[in-house]
């Protein structure tokens, strides 16, 4: 019996945080502009951060994750707008635009579930463009999207041994094979329809709480996507997206996280 994504719901998911963005182009941008843009979203993203671009999409469209590049000191850098609510992020960098939501000690928001979130990232979008032409630097081109759900394992209360993350999502059950791992990535990606779909498996660390963890991240996207069919093509990507995560964790995940069909 198939049941409808609008209908699936856990109680006590691994969700840690969303990542959605679009590929922009046809902009002429420097670096003054960020302090120009910052200045007409202050109101609602009052602080800035600076971090490493994300590179460019690769082949098949697939989107290039943050991780450690050891970059000189790059002209164009990603710039980070913390939101008032310190769980929103809008992320600017000259070939992308993303909103994140993400769980934040500073903040009791919930994920306030894709539709809300696309809403946001065509409000920004629009934001963004109208910035851009009024300030005489272009008409900015959307080229393509990517959606990325980025879900927490922690150590102890999860898992014990690496060979533990295959109780929670079936395409990492080979892990039993290999009982003594310690430390291991995977990046996978496949289409499906039209689509690509990526999970990405890494270990990583809580700092403050200096507590290890492993984060799955599944995502999807496309390339020739255009503003008119943005809407559309990404509700489409996210209901692939959901169907993905619920064929590839378990029955057992799934009582764990408690899952109810509203």
């Amino acid at each position: 019996m198939s049941v409808s994504i609008q209908s699936i719901h856990f109680n006590k998911p691994p969700l840690n945080e969303v990542v959605f963005g679009v590929w922009i182009s046809n902009i002429q941008w420097d670096v003054t502009q960020y302090g120009k843009f910052h200045s007409v979203i202050a109101e609602h993203y009052p602080k800035i951060m600076m971090q490493n671009p994300i590179p460019p999409p690769g082949d098949l469209g697939m989107p290039s994750v943050p991780g450690v590049q050891f970059l000189s000191l790059p002209e164009l850098p990603r710039v980070m707008y913390e939101g008032k609510d310190p769980a929103f992020l809008l992320q600017l960098q000259p070939d992308r635009l993303l909103i994140n939501w993400r769980k934040h000690p500073n903040s009791k928001t919930e994920y306030p579930h894709f539709i809300e979130l696309q809403k946001r990232l065509l409000t920004e979008f629009n934001l963004f463009a109208d910035f851009c032409k009024k300030s005489n630097i272009g008409n900015p081109i959307i080229g393509g999207f990517d959606l990325t759900y980025v879900n927490h394992l922690l150590h102890k209360a999860d898992w014990t041994n690496a060979e533990d993350l295959g109780k929670y999502f079936s395409h990492l059950e080979w892990l039993n094979k290999f009982p003594s791992a310690k430390v291991f990535s995977l990046d996978l990606a496949y289409p499906v329809e039209d689509f690509l779909v990526r999970t990405n498996v890494k270990k990583g660390i809580l700092i403050q709480q200096r507590q290890d963890l492993f984060m799955i991240e599944i995502g999807i996207s496309k390339a020739g996507v255009n503003l008119d069919l943005l809407e559309k093509t990404t509700a489409q990507a996210n209901e692939i997206l959901v169907k993905e995560f619920m064929k590839l964790s378990t029955a057992t995940a799934h009582k764990e996280w408690e899952l109810a069909n509203e």
